[in-house]
């Protein structure tokens, strides 16, 4: 299984704990968190709007739009 079809499984689940002690899925899990696509309360992961929509666009696209997003973003503002 692919690691972005688990971590929508784990996701779906709420499953936090499984899904921070498998390192293939940690990274996309930040990303997750940093563009507010989920969410974590009371210990469970939920889906944000914005992660329910991206979902159903295709979760690997919108991640790749979103990073391209910033670096175009920082690339354009760079910190002094």
């Amino acid at each position: 299984m692919r690691s972005t079809q688990k971590l929508i499984e784990l996701i779906k689940n709420g499953d936090a704990i499984a899904i921070l002690a498998e390192d293939s899925l940690i990274e996309k899990f930040n990303d997750l968190l940093k563009y507010n696509l989920i969410d974590i309360v009371d210990d469970k992961i939920i889906l944000t709007p914005k992660g329910e929509n991206a979902m159903n666009m295709g979760l690997d696209n919108i991640l790749a739009k979103l990073s391209l997003q910033e670096h175009r973003n920082f690339s354009e503002n760079p910190k002094r």
